[in-house]
């Protein structure tokens, strides 16, 4: 009865806010009706960017042999799930100019072998927490032996520079997901549900190659 009548009051309200010209509408919390996000005069919902309070995860390598093929794999913990939100791959100039193609595709059963990356680790394989005290509860790696392939969830091809003209200098390459309202790739809770990201050999006389994976627990 309680929850019907607050459900009630909520309501009065924001048709009270939708009927007064130059007022803001308010959406709160139902439990507390202390929380309130506010749609503006334009028919915008306001929201602060970077202020999430689910725990937010940096996968990163670097420095990795641009003449072996890399895939980073990212598996859940037993209880959360994980959502992919961007991942960068960046390369140093090979001989000659070439084209290489990264793919990231869901994994069935967990990975073995390779490096697991070190939670808030200071080195060149570390997972860490932005807000500083958290430690991932699953497992990142790079290389060894990854997962069942699954689905491909998102597959990018870009081009290589060459070394001696700088010609199409190989700048960091970068997608992010959920920016314009579509779902972020998703991966369900448990230590067999994962994804990777593939990073395959590339052009002589390249050196390096880094890979990081912004994740969101939940």
């Amino acid at each position: 009865m309680g929850r019907l009548r607050f459900i009630t009051w909520s309501i009065s309200l924001l048709l009270l806010a939708l009927a007064i010209p130059g007022h803001a509408a308010l959406i709160c919390d139902e439990t507390t009706g202390s929380r309130c996000a506010t749609v503006d005069t334009n028919k915008n919902l306001r929201a602060s960017q970077g202020a999430s309070t689910r725990t937010t995860y940096m996968a990163s390598v670097s420095g990795q042999t641009a003449a072996t093929a890399h895939t980073l794999s990212i598996e859940s913990a037993a209880g959360t799930g994980f959502k992919l939100s961007g991942f960068c791959v960046s390369v140093s100039n090979a001989t000659a100019a070439s084209s290489i193609a990264v793919t990231v595709a869901r994994r069935t059963t967990a990975s073995s072998g390779g490096t697991a990356l070190t939670n808030n680790g200071t080195g060149t394989t570390a997972i860490t927490s932005f807000d500083g005290d958290s430690s991932y509860g699953g497992i990142a790696r790079i290389d060894g032996t990854p997962g069942t392939a699954g689905a491909v969830l998102d597959q990018y091809q870009f081009q290589i520079g060459i070394i001696a003209t700088s010609a199409g200098s190989s700048l960091p390459f970068c997608v992010q997901y959920g920016q314009w309202g579509e779902q972020m790739p998703t991966v369900a809770a448990g230590v067999n549900n994962g994804l990777s990201i593939a990073v395959p050999s590339f052009g002589a006389g390249s050196q390096t190659t880094s890979i990081s994976a912004t994740i969101i627990a939940e």
